[in-house]
């Protein structure tokens, strides 16, 4: 009786069995341990399992599913806002103020003029004089120097 190699890969690990010719292979159900930000399910072996006919190798394939409310998920429709607690670089060195005098908001939309801001306070806040070159930026707004 002919026999053959299956080799089972899941996450990178590779576990070989010995499988009779015609015969078609099983393997217990895999599990991938959730990450802060996905679980994962088992979505089946790539390729679709088949009775033997030589050596073969089954990879596990996991579908991937984010926690919607996960502090470290980009995408979550909830995104913390953390109160300031303790002293932060960007906070101590007046680069990134927050989103108030008591909230930093790390996950929050970055604007074009949150940008310039930061830009500008990382060079030292350097003489400026409104031009009114962009007619989006007014004077006097606390963007309009970092913009000119």
């Amino acid at each position: 009786m002919d026999e053959y190699t299956v080799i089972w890969i899941v996450d990178g690990k590779a576990e070989t069995e010995t499988v009779p010719w015609g015969a078609e292979p099983s393997h217990p159900i895999p599990v991938r341990p959730a990450d802060p930000i996905y679980s994962y399910m088992f979505a089946g072996w790539s390729p679709a399992i088949v009775p033997v006919s030589g050596d073969t190798v089954y990879t596990a394939v996991f579908s991937r599913h984010p926690y919607p409310y996960s502090p470290f998920n980009p995408f979550s429709p909830n995104k913390p806002v953390f109160a300031l607690g303790g002293p932060k670089p960007e906070y101590e060195n007046g680069i990134m103020n927050g989103v108030s005098d008591t909230l930093f908001d790390p996950y929050g939309t970055l604007t074009g003029g949150m940008v310039v801001t930061v830009l500008y306070r990382i060079e030292g806040e350097p003489e400026t004089a409104y031009g009114g070159t962009f007619m989006d930026v007014p004077a006097g707004e606390w963007f309009t120097d970092g913009v000119e």
